[in-house]
């Protein structure tokens, strides 16, 4: 029987194989803290700010902005946009998906194209961008399809403001 052998340091060294991890922790590490440190820098003027509907007051004549400096107006009625609410239902005996809202009761598509080419008739594209909002209120069981297809025809009538929600 023969003895164990030692292994030359060429040898021992043959057995290891695979990168080695450690500067690519070390980089991983310096990353993690370079974010860390400059999160602290961040203040809220680097955060949107949104103007959300407050809820009914007893005078509703001014309300405060977001971060609590002056007074905001409310808008007059001349610069409130209108807004046309559309309700997408998906009816399973048509195959079709069917349109509620401005007139419409379960109206198909060729309706709905109809009424809101009707609706945006004889107003100047500046107006159609500016005083006019459309929201789209797709159920779950709609085809994405066809809330583009609702999306991409107000788009081409000048509708610009296009929202969706949930019924």
């Amino acid at each position: 029987m023969k003895p164990f052998r030692r292994r030359s340091a060429l040898e021992q060294h043959s057995l290891h194989f695979g990168p080695n991890m450690t500067p690519m922790v070390d980089v991983v590490m310096v990353i993690l803290v370079f974010f860390m440190v400059s999160a602290a820098f961040v203040g809220p003027e680097w955060f949107i700010t949104a103007l959300l509907p407050q809820p009914a007051q007893s005078a509703p004549s001014e309300q405060t902005n977001p971060q609590g400096q002056g007074n905001v107006p409310p808008p007059s009625p001349s610069t409130q946009p209108l807004r046309l609410t559309f309700t997408l239902q998906y009816s399973a005996a048509t195959g079709a998906t069917l349109f509620t809202g401005e007139g419409l009761t379960d109206a198909p598509f060729e309706q709905f194209e109809t009424k809101l080419t009707e609706l945006t008739k004889g107003l100047p594209k500046d107006e159609l961008a500016s005083k006019l909002e459309m929201l789209l209120e797709p159920q779950a069981s709609v085809p994405t399809r066809d809330v583009v297809r609702a999306h991409e025809l107000a788009t081409k009538l000048g509708v610009v403001r296009v929202g969706y929600s949930t019924p």
